[in-house]
């Protein structure tokens, strides 16, 4: 069955959101790096790890996508409610302090978090919810 509105939505914004982290980070690793420091001050960030961490980080964003959409997994539903949240409190625990010191934000990350609340909008509504209902019982029924 095709994906409905609602997860078509939440997973164009979701890796909008993946891409933007992603592509923004490797044009400016420095403010990646900055924003990995500030997150886990207890490892040591090179180029190199700020690197390797963006890039684990959209393939991490692939797989809710991928078992939303071609699987239909409903625990899927929950991390990935729980990731686009976690994405926005740590933008905002890494922006709001930057922008108070007068740093500059990347526009590129005030889009992801644009996007990453849309995405969790989408998967929250009860559009997503009844598309999600709809697949169980035609699981459970053939």
């Amino acid at each position: 069955m095709r994906p409905s509105t609602a997860i078509a939505g939440f997973s164009v914004a979701f890796l909008a959101a993946a891409s933007l982290d992603l592509v923004g980070g490797l044009i400016d690793l420095s403010i990646a790096q900055r924003r990995y420091e500030a997150l886990w001050p207890q490892f040591a960030w090179t180029r190199d790890w700020t690197i390797v961490a963006l890039s684990a980080t959209f393939t991490i964003a692939c797989i809710p996508v991928a078992l939303i959409v071609f699987a239909r997994v409903r625990l899927a539903r929950w991390l990935a409610l729980l990731g686009a949240g976690y994405g926005l409190i740590a933008f905002a625990q890494w922006a709001i302090p930057a922008m108070i010191r007068g740093e500059s934000v990347a526009p590129t990350l005030a889009m992801r978090a644009v996007l990453m609340a849309a995405a969790f909008a989408f998967l929250a509504s009860s559009a997503a919810s009844r598309w999600f209902a709809r697949e169980a019982d035609r699981m459970a029924h053939g």
